[in-house]
């Protein structure tokens, strides 16, 4: 008999794509799994962590190396400045920092606000701390953007809201939070009383001159905020599972105990070669959007080409991509991304996995994400490149009126 928690949560769609992909010899342009190594200081590091038999338990928020090179990494890309002993725990990745806190710091029936499309680790976050999830849908999801109607915002916080989840460089549609939002957002979590939780993973990949600026950085936020980052995405090492969770120690002391009954600890040989990725100059950082922004102005144009409608990364590795242009009326996302990784070899992400408002209800409009897919560009410029050979093959080559299901 599964508790209440465990039958509401599903399996993960991203996870799922990637297992078919291998079903199906596909690419796997589903899962945001970087192509390129980790940089060789990391590497080197952690062999030398192994042949020291630096293997054991680390202390449970992170071995003090780590901690301090956080803090100092903090202060010096985004001017946040947190304590190393009492306010930055090493987890296992960003996503058990998004569990860690929303349990730590949600009461039960407490609602936890989340803006529509949403990675999908967040809505089962709020649900194993038996919280009640509260949707925001885009006011446009379209080629031009992302937006929320600021109203609807507004009324949103209102709902007894206990904590907000954001994500900048977001994922799957690329958008980057304006300072008009971000001052909407304080103000509201100001007013109301409300914590933030700031998903900042894709902080490094900001395209067209986008900098990177924290909620946490704004008057009246950093004793409300928990800022989460990590290594997986910066350097490239996400089976590394080492991120942070940083906020003032009224906060982090619970996300401390929930972090110690889950996981004990982050992997400690990944713990002190994370050290040395910190420690990289800004010669690495500038390489890495270089390498991004040109996967992105290679790929996602290729899309286009192909009748999907793209909203334009400002950061992170993900296209989200509209078909109405391309695929029957009656295919949904699900019909056409099973055809895509079993017929034409490229897998993808479901555009509605990101969408969860009124799933018991009939379903209507953009907010369910059912003409979308998402497509990650973090695979090497080979593969992208035979990504688009293989949609072309097919799709380049039919009548936009006729059915998919008469090409086989």
């Amino acid at each position: 008999m599964l508790s209440s928690r465990a039958s509401v949560l599903e399996e993960s769609v991203i996870r799922e794509m990637t297992r078919l992909s291998q079903v199906h010899n596909a690419l796997n342009l589903s899962q945001g799994m970087p192509d390129d190594p980790v940089p060789k200081p990391m590497k080197d590091a952690v062999l030398k962590a192994l042949n020291e038999e630096d293997d054991q338990y680390s202390f449970t928020w992170g071995k003090k190396c780590l901690r301090d090179e956080v803090a100092r990494w903090m202060s010096q890309r985004y001017g946040l400045d947190y304590e190393p002993d009492s306010e930055i725990t090493i987890t296992c990745g960003v996503s058990e920092g998004i569990i860690a806190a929303v349990g730590a710091l949600v009461e039960k029936d407490r609602k936890v606000l989340l803006f529509e499309p949403v990675y999908e680790n967040y809505h089962p976050g709020a649900v194993m701390a038996s919280a009640k999830p509260l949707f925001v849908p885009p006011s446009n999801l379209s080629p031009s953007g992302v937006e929320f109607d600021h109203e609807l915002v507004k009324d949103s916080f209102a709902q007894d809201v206990a904590l907000v989840v954001l994500n900048s460089p977001h994922n799957p549609s690329g958008w980057v939070m304006d300072d008009e939002f971000m001052k909407l957002v304080r103000d509201l979590c100001v007013d109301n009383n409300v914590i933030a939780l700031t998903d900042e993973i894709y902080s490094e990949m900001l395209y067209d001159g986008k900098k990177h600026r924290s909620l946490a950085t704004m008057e009246g936020m950093w004793d409300r905020t928990v800022v989460l980052n990590g290594a997986s995405k910066t350097f490239g090492a996400t089976g590394w599972r080492v991120g942070w969770a940083c906020a003032p120690e009224r906060l982090s002391v619970g996300i401390r105990r929930y972090h110690d009954y889950m996981t004990i600890c982050a992997p400690t040989p990944f713990q002190a070669a994370v050290v040395e990725g910190l420690r990289m100059g800004e010669d690495y950082y500038e390489n890495l959007r270089s390498v991004y922004t040109r996967r992105r102005d290679r790929f996602v144009p290729g899309l286009e080409k192909l009748g999907f409608e793209c909203i334009q990364p400002q950061g992170a590795y993900y296209v989200f991509a509209g078909f109405d242009g391309i695929a029957p009326k009656d295919w949904d996302d699900w019909d056409f991304g099973k055809h895509l990784v079993s017929e034409e070899g490229v897998a993808t992400v479901p555009g509605s996995s990101f969408f969860f408002r009124n799933k018991e209800e009939p379903e209507t409009g953009f907010e369910t994400g059912k003409r979308w897919l998402r497509f990650t560009f973090s695979r090497s410029d080979t593969l992208l490149d035979e990504a688009l050979v293989r949609l072309e093959r097919r799709l380049g080559a039919i009548n936009k009126r006729n059915d998919l299901r008469n090409y086989h």
